[in-house]
């Protein structure tokens, strides 16, 4: 029998973080780091320094977040398109004390007291490991999840990483037998040799892989869900 595959009727387009660049801003004829707040080059420099702006390995968050937001423009649920430098400077501007942009709670709050403050819906987050059954109900339900999974099997030297998960496969018994992903550094099981991440496909045997972080830094996915009252 045909593996049966479905995908979330809300998901967005493809994004793959290789092609985003820093946040930058200029202040009296230098360039800037807008996150860091350091100062970069001089404008004169831009042309044979533009390389330096682009950061293709801890982008994978602000790709996914766009992605995600696009699942929810897709619904109808934000009316405006949110790009990756609009994200990515939402979250910047939206940081406490002592956090980054890797923190789950700075992507929450920028969702819930930005983007979907005037909906009907809210982020939430929670362990990924053993909650396969959720992330299906949300596929059912038309929207993508964004989820961590741990890469140093395939990766050595990286560590959590984030990607959207749009659909699945079910074998002829009705199990979900893998994940259909859009990853945004290409195709983790090439050990990311192939660049290309759209509709990859991660089975179970591998997503168990995925899972295996360390206790202290789990591996977590958010989706949206109706706010409780």
């Amino acid at each position: 029998m045909i593996p049966k595959l479905l995908t979330a009727k809300h998901a967005s387009d493809y994004l793959t973080q290789r092609d985003n660049a820093l946040a930058i801003q200029v202040i009296d004829g230098w360039v800037w780091n807008y996150e860091t707040k350091k100062k970069l080059f001089p404008v004169s420099e831009m042309d044979e320094r533009e390389q330096e702006l682009f950061d293709r390995v801890t982008e994978c968050f602000i790709s996914s977040g766009s992605m995600f937001a696009g699942c929810l423009k897709n619904a109808g649920i934000i009316s405006t398109v949110i790009d990756e430098l609009t994200y990515k400077i939402n979250v910047i501007d939206h940081l406490k004390t002592n956090e980054t942009r890797f923190f789950w709670e700075a992507h929450k709050r920028v969702f819930n007291e930005f983007y979907l403050k005037d909906s009907e819906y809210e982020f939430v987050y929670q362990k990924a490991k053993n909650n396969e059954q959720k992330i299906k109900e949300q596929i059912d339900a038309g929207f993508v999840v964004i989820c961590s999974i741990w890469i140093r099997s395939w990766y050595p030297s990286g560590r959590g990483h984030l990607i959207i998960i749009k659909g699945y496969v079910l074998n002829d018994e009705g199990k979900v037998i893998a994940w259909i992903c859009d990853d945004p550094f290409g195709d983790c099981l090439t050990k990311y040799i192939n660049h290309d991440g759209h509709n990859v496909r991660y089975d179970m045997n591998n997503w168990k892989m995925m899972m295996n972080s360390p206790d202290d830094k789990p591996r977590l996915f958010g989706y949206v869900r109706k706010k409780v009252t």
